[in-house]
């Protein structure tokens, strides 16, 4: 499955259950090169929110709507071991999304994806 946003092809895992959704890349170590996780709701134009527990690595959150970047979280750092729930930082979109994108850190910056840049699924849904 795949995602291309501007020229950048990324393949990407599927979540698209509740499970999966809450589960995420928690856990993980790091992702290869070009790949990354799509977040797939019930519904479009919801307003989800993300935290990093028990998250191993920095990643960028990418926010989608409409087929475009409305939004991106660069460099979203992990948090602090022992850090309790109540006190991990959450990021959401600014308006309502159709899908996040989540990709290794720095993975904007170095494919110069920016917001505004159309988002194409091949296979995702």
């Amino acid at each position: 499955r795949q995602v291309k946003i501007g020229e950048t092809q990324i393949t990407v895992e599927i979540a698209n259950t509740e499970e999966k959704r809450r589960q995420g890349l928690a856990g993980r170590t790091g992702l290869q090169e070009n790949t990354g996780m799509l977040f797939i709701f019930d519904r479009k134009k919801v307003f989800p929110s993300f935290w990093m527990k028990d998250m191993l690595f920095s990643i960028d959150i990418i926010w989608i709507t409409d087929g475009k970047v409305v939004k991106i979280d660069k460099n979203v750092p992990t948090p602090a071991p022992g850090t309790a729930d109540p006190q991990l930082a959450l990021y959401h979109p600014d308006k309502p999304i159709d899908y996040v994108l989540e990709v290794p850190a720095g993975f904007s910056g170095n494919n110069n994806i920016q917001t505004g840049d159309s988002v194409i699924l091949s296979g995702a849904l």
